[in-house]
Order: C-alpha cells, then sequence, then structure tokens
C-alpha cells in the first residue's frame, strides 16, 4: 500500500480502531476484492474518503491473499486473464484513485513517523499472533485483541469467560460501520 494511503490508517480515528478487523462481507478472494474496489470507487464518487480507503483495505487484503494461495501451487496452477489480472497487487485501480486523490489534496506523510507506527503495528500483531497460540482467551489476549480493532474476536473470548460487563464495554466501543453493507451483498 502507498505510504500516502496508508499513512491515512495512522491518521484517521475512524480507520485507526478498525484496522485489524473482519470485512463485514465475506467472498472468494476475487470476489471480495472486485465488490470491495466498486464499493470504495462508489465511495468516492459520494466524496466518502473513509469508505474509500476502508473497501481499498479489504480489497488489497483479498488480493494479496489470492496471490499467497496461488504462489503455493507454483506451476500446477492455470489462470484465465481475469484471475491473472488480480495478481497485480502495485496497481490497484481504486489504489490509483486514492492515491491521485490525496495527492491532488496535497496531503504529505511523515515517512519517519509512518515507518514506526507500521513497526509497532507489526510488533502488535505478532504479539497477538504469540497469544493466540498460548494465551487464547485469557485477559490479555482479549485486551489485545479490542486495541487491534478485532473486536469480534474480543467479544466472543470475553463471553465465553464469563466477562459479560467486559463483552458489552467492548460492543459499546464498535465504530458505526462506513460501508455500504447492502451494496455489498
Amino acid at each position: 500500500m502507498p505510504s500516502i494511503v496508508g499513512d491515512q490508517f495512522r491518521v484517521n480515528p475512524v480507520l485507526k480502531v478498525q484496522l485489524f478487523r473482519v470485512p463485514p462481507v465475506n467472498a472468494p478472494f476475487m470476489l471480495t476484492n472486485t465488490a470491495y474496489t466498486v464499493s470504495g470507487q462508489r465511495a468516492l464518487e459520494k466524496g466518502d474518503l473513509t469508505a474509500a480507503l476502508e473497501s481499498y483495505k479489504i480489497a488489497l487484503d483479498a488480493s494479496t491473499k489470492f496471490t499467497k494461495a496461488i504462489s503455493r501451487l507454483q506451476d500446477a496452477a492455470l489462470l484465465n486473464d481475469e484471475e491473472k489480472s488480480h495478481l497485480r497487487l502495485m496497481n490497484h485501480p481504486l489504489g490509483d484513485l486514492l492515491v491521485k486523490k490525496l495527492s491532488d489534496e496535497g496531503v504529505r506523510v511523515d515517512e519517519a513517523t509512518y515507518s514506526q507506527w507500521i513497526d509497532e503495528l507489526r510488533n502488535m500483531d505478532a504479539r497477538w499472533l504469540h497469544l493466540n497460540k498460548m494465551e487464547y482467551g485469557f485477559d490479555n489476549y482479549i485486551e489485545l485483541s479490542w486495541k487491534l480493532g478485532r473486536f469480534s474476536e474480543a467479544i466472543h473470548n470475553a463471553r465465553d469467560n464469563n466477562k459479560y460487563a467486559l463483552a458489552k464495554q467492548i460492543e459499546k466501543s464498535v465504530p458505526k460501520e462506513v460501508l455500504d453493507v447492502p451494496f455489498l451483498k
């Protein structure tokens, strides 16, 4: 993700708190990419930059996962032209539109701060993966899931541990949905 786009997830409070959330509507890789790309383009046309950025993040994640899956197949993968187009991560149509819009608006990125933030995210995600294996369901795991915006994970584990007040507190902190979920379905 270009840093001019990625930095928006650091500075936008809505995007920042749900950075690692599960997409509201799931589908196979290519359908997810296409649906969220179109959703993001529609959001941009309406002037909703937050929804466009969230859509792009989910579409890019789907493309990345598709690329990883195909790379595991190596020579055994026979792809048509549409499938091949989903392997190109650098020139994502929605990403290109977002870069242009942000550049046109004069958005600048403090690359050092952005890089430090990315390192912190990677460390927190690695810690979450460690806790997922070693302390699944325990307080540290629930708190970090919540902090990373993995709300459904945090709520589920709080309830499983009879921490209903904590589950309610997490539920109240879930941001309002910014995406057009009926369109995505």
